[in-house]
Order: structure tokens, then C-alpha cells, then sequence
């Protein structure tokens, strides 16, 4: 298995608010956009065997590959985020989020 590189900041962070945009302003009568709100939460993990547990977990990914299948994706998941990784073993991985709130009225 490899994951693919994440994409980088930019154009694509332009593209999606675009379309959220567009999505809030469909048919639904009248839809008011407010400002969009940009967050950032970290999650940190001890050490590479809790990483791998913790996201393995999430939404069932070892139930999607088998279980015959499902260290190798562990391991994958380790590999694949090493460059996250500190000088005391520990993950801080760094999320962004970007909110927009609409009204119906």
C-alpha cells in the first residue's frame, strides 16, 4: 500500500470554498452566507503503535481492507506519516479546518 501525497496549499484551498459556496447557494430560498471561520487542532499520539491503532480505527479502515490485511496497513500509516514524527517518538499531526456557516431565511 502507499498513500498518496497530501495536496499542497493554494489553488485547491481556493477551489473548495468555491464550491461550498455554490452549495449554499442553491435553490433552498434564500441562503445568506456569513463569514467563513479557519481553525486548527492538533492531535498528538505517544508513539507509533498508538498512532496506528488510533487511525486504523477511524471510520471502520480495518473492516475496508480485512483483517488479514489490516497490519499492513498499520504499518502504511506509520510509514506513511514519519515526517510527523519528534524527537521523543511522539505524532503531532496539525489539521485545518475551514467553516462556513449560512443562514436560511
Amino acid at each position: 500500500m502507499q498513500l498518496e501525497e497530501a495536496p499542497q496549499k493554494g489553488d485547491h484551498e481556493q477551489e473548495v470554498s468555491l464550491t461550498v459556496r455554490q452549495v449554499v447557494r442553491r435553490p433552498l430560498g434564500v441562503v445568506e452566507p456569513h463569514p467563513e471561520l479557519d481553525t486548527t487542532w492538533a492531535f498528538s499520539y505517544p508513539d507509533a503503535a498508538t498512532l496506528g491503532r488510533a487511525l486504523v480505527a477511524v471510520a471502520g479502515l480495518a473492516a475496508v481492507v480485512g483483517a488479514e490485511r489490516e497490519d499492513e496497513l498499520r504499518a502504511t500509516i506509520v510509514d506513511g506519516l514519519a515526517r510527523y514524527r519528534r524527537a521523543d517518538g511522539s505524532y503531532r499531526l496539525e489539521n485545518e479546518f475551514r467553516f462556513l456557516v449560512a443562514r436560511a431565511s
